[in-house]
């Protein structure tokens, strides 16, 4: 029944999207107008207490989704990773960085 009614939502958007520009309302909705009424919600803290606004809400967000880089938790790929971006690359085609524009290849 939930694939049935999104088929007919799909086909109801298909219908009723503008002909020139099917995308218009990805495109609403990623605008600055849409972007405004997003509201985080609270979290609850490992301690069971709730974030009180959206400041705390992104710090216990960041603390959960995203890692901490200890170089010491590495496997051998991860060393192996850390050395290659330690070693500068040098390519045959590699130029010097300047600012006369004259010598840039546009």
């Amino acid at each position: 029944m939930i694939r049935k009614e999104k088929i007919n939502s799909w086909k109801k958007y298909c219908n009723t999207a503008s002909l020139g520009n099917p995308w218009n309302g990805a495109y609403k909705l990623t605008s600055v107008k849409a972007r405004n009424m997003v509201k985080l919600t609270m979290l609850q803290k490992t301690d069971g207490s709730k974030t009180a606004n959206m400041k705390d809400t992104l710090k216990i967000m960041i603390e959960q989704l995203i890692p901490e880089d200890n170089a010491q938790d590495d496997t051998d790929h991860h060393m192996y990773m850390r050395r290659l971006t330690e070693q500068p690359i040098e390519t045959n085609d590699d130029r010097e960085f300047t600012q006369d524009r004259s010598q840039t290849d546009y």
